[in-house]
């Protein structure tokens, strides 16, 4: 125990010296954001279905594609599409299915400290839903959808970014609602 929180004061003294350096630093890049953006993202997400769809859920992998423009030097305007695939086996026929939550929005993302952002989005989000693997949707469900995240940039370099964040996207489709939460590792180029 006495290891441990000796281990912890240390690295407690050094985010404490390092963090006004590694500030300052980030302040003289953060004026090199502008003109067109554009990012992508992966990362693991949670699937989880709500009313009619309460028994739609899983583990899977999620994606996005971004892309819009600087309007200043703490917010972006974005068009965003989020894309999380889930896996099913069938226990008897042994056949894999994959799932999917999308949602395209359009929405802003505002730098709330030098490398802390939030984002919103709203737009459409559907529910794809496939009897085999490679099949066309059995079932698509759409409906209104929206998108939000939080996230801060780890490391930065010319017009270069790659940072960490915890997205949430739901579709609000006709009978309930299918969301998916995850995180993700992103590179956008302002």
């Amino acid at each position: 125990m006495r290891r441990r929180s000796s281990q912890l004061g240390v690295a407690a003294l050094v985010l404490l010296f390092a963090a006004p350096a590694w500030a300052d630093w980030y302040e003289s890049k953060k004026d090199e954001r502008s003109g067109v953006t554009v990012g992508f993202a992966l990362g693991g997400a949670v699937v989880k279905g709500l009313g009619d769809f309460k028994n739609v859920g899983g583990l899977g992998p999620t994606a996005s594609l971004r892309i819009g423009t600087v309007a200043g030097p703490k917010l972006l305007w974005l068009f965003t599409i989020d894309n999380a695939n889930y896996l099913i086996e069938d226990q008897f026929t042994e056949k894999v299915t994959t799932n999917q939550s999308v949602s395209v929005t359009v929405g802003g993302q505002y730098y709330v400290r030098d490398a802390l952002w939030g984002r919103l989005g709203i737009g459409p989000g559907w529910f794809l839903r496939r009897a085999n693997e490679g099949d066309s949707p059995e079932e698509t469900h759409g409906g209104f959808g929206f998108s939000s995240g939080v996230g801060v940039d780890v490391w930065f370099r010319k017009k270069w970014v790659i940072n960490l964040e915890v997205v949430f996207t739901a579709s609000i489709v006709s009978g309930g609602l299918v969301s998916h939460g995850g995180l993700m590792m992103a590179l956008t180029r302002y």
